[in-house]
């Protein structure tokens, strides 16, 4: 869990314990590795479905913002 700078083997090692490990596994950010491997093919499915239908969103508001400036200075 490199994001925490946690080593999982102190869970092994009986230094970390159960809930603390719960309580690290839920906060985990969908797209950080434990994740994604725990959610499966699937998981990764959607989420690279989210980020192309973010990306195209975002590519019309900025032709629509693009397009509004233009006519604003007379350029199309």
């Amino acid at each position: 869990m490199r994001e925490y700078g946690v080593d999982l083997l102190d869970f092994y090692r009986g230094t970390m314990t159960v809930r603390r490990l719960a309580v690290l596994v839920k906060q985990l950010k969908p797209t950080s590795g434990l994740a994604r491997i725990l959610s499966g093919p699937v998981g990764a499915e959607m989420e690279a479905k989210a980020q192309a239908e973010a990306k195209l969103s975002r590519k019309r508001t900025l032709k629509v913002e693009f397009q509004k400036l233009k006519r604003r200075y007379g350029l199309g």
